[in-house]
């Protein structure tokens, strides 16, 4: 890919049997599911027509510092204001929770869907979210399938992903080691 960043800028989610790359933009750019081992939803970290899921008219403004976990947040500057996107991925499904830091959520979320090898270009499928200032908006995304669902069930399944996860993280070691353990750990654990 062209403008790919460089591989240490990318963060892994996984949820035991699948996982996916995200950009510091928010831009989902590789996902193998239901299985490590299957044929990527999202290739673009590969080839610029690959499939992805990306926020339009966006800039990036902050990130999750984890390289790892079972989720993510990104900070994103829009036409109307700032949002938070939380992304996990639970059971094979990518769910990103959009919620306004300033102003109101109104931003276009683009989603591709070929078939990896097919050779034709990813068609994107946008999809328009928005709420009022201090709520949230989220989706879910499946192979093939983009979908709205309850921000609340939303944020309740990413923080029990993400409290199994940190649970599952515990790890004893000095201070000099812990972060390269609990990094590793991370990453493992995902596999």
């Amino acid at each position: 890919m062209d403008n790919a960043p460089p591989i240490g800028d990318l963060r892994l989610l996984g949820d035991g049997r699948g996982a996916l790359l995200i950009t510091p933009g928010a831009e989902v750019v590789w996902w193998c599911t239901p299985r490590f081992d299957s044929d990527p939803t999202f290739w673009s970290l590969l080839d610029n027509d690959g499939a992805a899921a990306r926020f339009v008219d966006v800039r990036p403004l902050d990130r999750s510092t984890e390289p790892a976990g079972a989720t993510t947040w990104t900070r994103l500057q829009t036409l109307s204001g700032t949002v938070e996107v939380r992304d996990c991925l639970v059971d094979g499904e990518l769910i990103r929770l959009v919620s306004a830091i300033s102003g109101q959520v109104d931003v276009c979320l683009s989603v591709s869907f070929p078939t990896f090898g097919s050779g034709t270009p990813a068609a994107d499928q946008p999809m328009r979210l928005r709420a009022p200032s201090g709520d949230a908006v989220a989706v879910s995304i499946t192979p093939g399938e983009v979908a709205l669902v309850d921000a609340t069930d939303a944020a309740a399944r990413c923080d029990a992903a993400e409290h199994k996860f940190r649970r599952q993280a515990r790890v004893h070691a000095t201070s000099a080691q812990r972060d390269r353990v609990h990094d590793a750990f991370a990453v493992i654990s995902l596999l």
